[in-house]
Protein backbone atom coordinates (compact mmCIF):
# COMPACT_ATOMS: atom_id res chain seq x y z
CA UNK A 1 0.00 0.00 0.00
CA UNK A 2 1.23 3.61 -0.97
CA UNK A 3 0.95 6.14 0.83
CA UNK A 4 1.25 10.36 0.10
CA UNK A 5 1.56 12.94 2.73
CA UNK A 6 -0.62 16.47 2.48
CA UNK A 7 2.57 18.05 0.69
CA UNK A 8 3.37 15.34 -2.14
CA UNK A 9 -0.46 15.34 -2.76
CA UNK A 10 0.20 18.92 -3.81
CA UNK A 11 3.14 18.16 -5.46
CA UNK A 12 1.41 15.56 -7.95
CA UNK A 13 1.24 16.77 -11.65
CA UNK A 14 -1.92 17.03 -11.46
CA UNK A 15 -2.01 20.15 -9.35
CA UNK A 16 0.42 21.60 -11.61
CA UNK A 17 -1.13 21.39 -14.59
CA UNK A 18 -4.48 23.12 -13.65
CA UNK A 19 -2.69 26.08 -13.42
CA UNK A 20 -1.66 25.91 -17.14
CA UNK A 21 -4.92 26.51 -18.65
CA UNK A 22 -4.44 28.53 -22.12
CA UNK A 23 -7.99 29.98 -23.22
CA UNK A 24 -8.71 30.12 -26.95
CA UNK A 25 -8.36 32.87 -29.26
CA UNK A 26 -12.12 32.76 -29.50
CA UNK A 27 -12.83 33.20 -25.80
CA UNK A 28 -10.44 36.30 -25.35
CA UNK A 29 -11.85 37.79 -28.64
CA UNK A 30 -15.31 37.73 -27.19
CA UNK A 31 -14.08 39.13 -24.08
CA UNK A 32 -12.25 41.82 -25.36
CA UNK A 33 -15.60 42.62 -27.60
CA UNK A 34 -17.81 42.27 -24.27
CA UNK A 35 -15.56 44.84 -22.75
CA UNK A 36 -15.49 47.31 -25.37
CA UNK A 37 -18.58 47.19 -26.68
CA UNK A 38 -20.00 47.24 -23.03
CA UNK A 39 -18.12 50.21 -21.76
CA UNK A 40 -19.30 51.89 -25.37
CA UNK A 41 -22.78 51.20 -24.91
CA UNK A 42 -22.60 52.48 -21.10
CA UNK A 43 -20.94 55.74 -22.67
CA UNK A 44 -24.18 56.11 -25.35
CA UNK A 45 -26.77 55.43 -22.36
CA UNK A 46 -25.19 57.51 -19.71
CA UNK A 47 -23.46 60.56 -21.18
CA UNK A 48 -26.75 61.52 -23.59
CA UNK A 49 -25.18 61.25 -27.23
CA UNK A 50 -27.24 62.01 -30.02
CA UNK A 51 -26.99 60.31 -33.50
CA UNK A 52 -27.82 62.18 -36.59
CA UNK A 53 -25.52 61.35 -38.99
CA UNK A 54 -22.33 59.71 -40.11
CA UNK A 55 -19.16 60.44 -42.14
CA UNK A 56 -17.10 57.88 -43.47
CA UNK A 57 -14.60 59.52 -45.19
CA UNK A 58 -15.77 61.36 -48.43
CA UNK A 59 -19.05 60.30 -47.70
CA UNK A 60 -21.41 62.03 -45.10
CA UNK A 61 -24.68 61.02 -44.52
CA UNK A 62 -27.74 61.82 -41.62
CA UNK A 63 -29.63 58.91 -40.52
CA UNK A 64 -33.08 59.22 -40.94
CA UNK A 65 -34.21 56.77 -37.88
CA UNK A 66 -31.58 57.44 -35.10
CA UNK A 67 -33.73 55.56 -32.41
CA UNK A 68 -32.46 52.11 -34.08
CA UNK A 69 -28.78 52.84 -33.36
CA UNK A 70 -29.03 52.12 -29.49
CA UNK A 71 -31.13 48.97 -30.75
CA UNK A 72 -28.09 48.09 -33.26
CA UNK A 73 -25.46 48.63 -30.69
CA UNK A 74 -27.60 46.75 -28.23
CA UNK A 75 -27.90 43.75 -30.41
CA UNK A 76 -24.45 43.46 -31.27
CA UNK A 77 -23.48 43.88 -27.48
CA UNK A 78 -25.89 41.02 -26.50
CA UNK A 79 -24.55 39.07 -29.42
CA UNK A 80 -21.24 38.79 -28.49
CA UNK A 81 -21.67 38.85 -24.71
CA UNK A 82 -23.87 35.63 -25.10
CA UNK A 83 -21.09 33.86 -27.41
CA UNK A 84 -18.87 34.86 -24.52
CA UNK A 85 -20.91 33.48 -21.86
CA UNK A 86 -21.30 30.31 -23.87
CA UNK A 87 -17.59 29.33 -24.80
CA UNK A 88 -16.82 30.08 -21.24
CA UNK A 89 -19.33 27.79 -20.05
CA UNK A 90 -17.86 24.74 -22.47
CA UNK A 91 -14.22 25.73 -21.55
CA UNK A 92 -14.99 25.22 -17.78
CA UNK A 93 -17.13 21.87 -18.67
CA UNK A 94 -14.44 20.57 -21.11
CA UNK A 95 -11.84 21.68 -18.13
CA UNK A 96 -13.74 20.02 -15.79
CA UNK A 97 -14.40 16.76 -17.62
CA UNK A 98 -10.81 16.71 -18.35
CA UNK A 99 -9.26 17.19 -15.20
CA UNK A 100 -11.66 17.65 -12.47
CA UNK A 101 -12.33 13.64 -11.48
CA UNK A 102 -11.30 10.87 -9.22
CA UNK A 103 -9.62 9.13 -12.06
CA UNK A 104 -7.67 11.53 -13.62
CA UNK A 105 -6.53 12.40 -9.71
CA UNK A 106 -5.83 8.86 -9.18
CA UNK A 107 -3.54 8.91 -12.47
CA UNK A 108 -1.80 12.00 -11.13
CA UNK A 109 -1.21 10.13 -8.20
CA UNK A 110 -0.51 6.97 -10.00
CA UNK A 111 2.51 9.18 -11.73
CA UNK A 112 4.33 10.50 -8.46
CA UNK A 113 4.39 6.91 -7.39
CA UNK A 114 6.11 6.18 -10.05
CA UNK A 115 8.36 9.10 -9.97
CA UNK A 116 9.18 8.36 -6.15
CA UNK A 117 9.54 4.81 -6.36
CA UNK A 118 11.54 4.22 -9.72
CA UNK A 119 13.25 7.75 -9.38
CA UNK A 120 15.11 5.84 -5.97
CA UNK A 121 17.05 3.00 -8.22
CA UNK A 122 17.30 6.31 -11.04
CA UNK A 123 19.51 7.83 -8.24
CA UNK A 124 21.46 5.18 -7.49
CA UNK A 125 22.36 4.16 -10.52
CA UNK A 126 23.88 7.80 -11.52
CA UNK A 127 20.81 9.93 -12.58
CA UNK A 128 20.71 13.96 -12.51
CA UNK A 129 17.40 15.69 -11.71
CA UNK A 130 14.09 14.26 -11.16
CA UNK A 131 13.14 10.71 -12.92
CA UNK A 132 10.46 11.23 -15.59
CA UNK A 133 9.04 8.09 -16.41
CA UNK A 134 8.91 7.49 -20.20
CA UNK A 135 6.21 7.29 -22.93
CA UNK A 136 3.58 7.37 -20.04
CA UNK A 137 0.18 6.20 -20.51
CA UNK A 138 -3.01 4.83 -19.28
CA UNK A 139 -4.16 1.44 -20.41
CA UNK A 140 -6.94 0.42 -18.81
CA UNK A 141 -9.06 0.80 -15.06
CA UNK A 142 -12.04 0.92 -13.77
CA UNK A 143 -14.23 3.10 -10.95
CA UNK A 144 -11.14 2.87 -8.47
CA UNK A 145 -8.56 1.38 -10.19
CA UNK A 146 -6.14 3.29 -12.47
CA UNK A 147 -3.93 1.19 -15.22
CA UNK A 148 -0.61 2.62 -16.25
CA UNK A 149 2.45 1.93 -18.23
CA UNK A 150 5.62 3.15 -18.73
CA UNK A 151 8.98 2.30 -20.58
CA UNK A 152 12.18 2.26 -18.32
CA UNK A 153 15.89 2.59 -19.91
CA UNK A 154 16.81 -1.37 -20.61
CA UNK A 155 20.33 -1.11 -18.83
CA UNK A 156 18.34 0.68 -15.83
CA UNK A 157 16.03 -1.94 -16.11
CA UNK A 158 17.46 -5.21 -16.02
CA UNK A 159 20.09 -3.67 -13.33
CA UNK A 160 17.17 -3.39 -10.98
CA UNK A 161 14.39 -5.67 -12.26
CA UNK A 162 14.42 -8.10 -9.21
CA UNK A 163 13.56 -4.69 -6.96
CA UNK A 164 11.12 -3.56 -9.78
CA UNK A 165 9.18 -6.82 -9.66
CA UNK A 166 8.58 -6.64 -5.92
CA UNK A 167 7.26 -3.36 -5.88
CA UNK A 168 3.22 -3.45 -5.09
CA UNK A 169 1.70 -3.36 -8.20
CA UNK A 170 4.54 -3.18 -10.63
CA UNK A 171 4.55 -5.87 -13.29
CA UNK A 172 7.47 -6.05 -16.16
CA UNK A 173 6.26 -6.12 -19.52
CA UNK A 174 8.39 -7.18 -22.53
CA UNK A 175 8.60 -4.05 -23.56
CA UNK A 176 6.78 -1.75 -20.69
CA UNK A 177 6.53 -1.76 -17.25
CA UNK A 178 2.28 -1.93 -16.37
CA UNK A 179 1.66 -0.09 -12.56
CA UNK A 180 -1.92 -0.84 -11.46
CA UNK A 181 -2.90 1.32 -8.53
CA UNK A 182 -5.83 1.20 -6.58
CA UNK A 183 -7.36 4.46 -5.35
CA UNK A 184 -6.95 4.72 -1.27
CA UNK A 185 -9.39 6.16 0.76
CA UNK A 186 -6.71 8.45 1.70
CA UNK A 187 -6.69 9.42 -1.66
CA UNK A 188 -10.50 9.74 -1.91
CA UNK A 189 -10.59 11.97 1.18
CA UNK A 190 -7.92 14.15 0.05
CA UNK A 191 -9.66 15.01 -3.63
CA UNK A 192 -13.05 15.55 -1.79
CA UNK A 193 -11.80 18.20 0.71
CA UNK A 194 -10.21 20.02 -2.44
CA UNK A 195 -12.60 19.23 -5.43
CA UNK A 196 -14.58 22.78 -4.86
CA UNK A 197 -10.79 24.18 -5.43
CA UNK A 198 -10.24 22.00 -8.58
CA UNK A 199 -13.41 23.14 -10.39
CA UNK A 200 -12.85 26.77 -10.09
CA UNK A 201 -9.48 26.61 -11.01
CA UNK A 202 -9.94 28.03 -14.51
CA UNK A 203 -11.53 31.14 -13.61
CA UNK A 204 -9.01 31.89 -10.79
CA UNK A 205 -8.33 34.83 -11.78
CA UNK A 206 -10.99 37.49 -11.05
CA UNK A 207 -10.19 40.16 -13.94
CA UNK A 208 -9.80 37.44 -16.50
CA UNK A 209 -12.87 35.73 -16.72
CA UNK A 210 -15.31 36.34 -13.80
CA UNK A 211 -14.85 40.60 -14.16
CA UNK A 212 -16.30 40.40 -17.91
CA UNK A 213 -18.89 38.02 -17.44
CA UNK A 214 -20.56 40.42 -14.45
CA UNK A 215 -19.58 43.26 -16.59
CA UNK A 216 -21.35 42.02 -19.47
CA UNK A 217 -24.79 40.86 -17.01
CA UNK A 218 -24.74 44.53 -15.89
CA UNK A 219 -24.92 46.08 -19.02
CA UNK A 220 -27.19 43.68 -20.33
CA UNK A 221 -29.24 45.00 -17.27
CA UNK A 222 -29.20 48.13 -18.39
CA UNK A 223 -30.06 48.21 -21.84
CA UNK A 224 -33.32 45.90 -20.17
CA UNK A 225 -33.85 49.09 -18.08
CA UNK A 226 -33.75 51.48 -20.52
CA UNK A 227 -35.33 50.03 -23.01
CA UNK A 228 -38.27 49.19 -20.68
CA UNK A 229 -38.24 52.76 -19.36
CA UNK A 230 -38.34 53.84 -22.91
CA UNK A 231 -41.84 51.59 -23.48
CA UNK A 232 -43.42 53.37 -20.55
Amino acid sequence: MYELNENEYRNIEYFKNLHRYSAPDRLLRYRRSVIVLGGFVLFYYFSGITVDGFSGGFMKGTIERPQFVPAFLSFFFLYNFYMFWLYLRREISTHNFRVNSLNAFGIGVARYIIKREIGKYFSQSGGRGEYEPKNFSMHGGSENIVQVQFTLDPELRQKHEKEIQGLPGFKLDQHVINFDYKISDTDKKFYEENKDFLKSILVHEFMDYKAPKYFGLFVALVIIVVNMSAVV
